[in-house]
């Protein structure tokens, strides 16, 4: 069954041109399960700490992407100057994920920014990160990653460093 709706999701989601984040929604003819589940995750996306900072920075979104595969909704939002919001939720594995990717935030406001988007995903008390203790992964490509772990869902807020320059911020969760 849950197939079936994905399948009906992915033939009726699409790239929506969309200045206003009200314009991008999940498809009217979509099924209720689906709309349901793109309205929770697109609803806290736009109302991220994230999103609040890039519109900020770049005002609103040149454009909206909606997709739909294998479990997982998705929702991207595209600013000017290669700026993007990711988000990702599955309800069934209880996986979620917010994505910024940006150039030019100092690593102060980049942690403050983790810090209340914590809070903001998994109420006041967060998801039990501990911010004071991190680990480092490196890839080939010259990118390292920070990573603050919390006890609760595997929650993980991290910092995707290019070199010196901090390029992305990424708060996860899979219970």
């Amino acid at each position: 069954m849950a197939r079936a709706v994905l399948a009906l999701f992915l033939a009726f989601a699409g790239l929506s041109n969309a200045a206003d984040p009200k314009s991008c929604a999940a498809p009217p003819n979509a099924p209720v399960i689906v709309q349901s589940e793109f309205e929770q995750l697109h609803k806290s996306l736009v109302s991220s700490p994230f999103y609040r900072e890039l519109t900020r920075r770049f005002g609103k979104p040149l454009s909206c992407r909606v997709e739909a595969n294998d479990g997982n909704i998705s929702v991207t939002f595209e600013f000017r100057d290669h700026a993007k919001l990711f988000g990702e939720a599955n309800q069934k594995l209880e996986t979620s994920q917010q994505r910024m990717e940006v150039r030019g935030v100092a690593e102060k406001t980049a942690l403050a920014l983790l810090k209340t988007a914590e809070k903001r995903a998994y109420r006041a008390a967060g998801c039990g990160i501990d911010w004071k203790k991190s680990e480092t992964e490196k890839a080939d490509s010259g990118a390292h990653e920070v990573i603050f772990r919390g006890a609760a869902c595997n929650c993980q807020g991290r910092i995707v460093y290019q070199e010196k320059a901090v390029v992305a911020l990424v708060l996860k969760s899979a219970c």
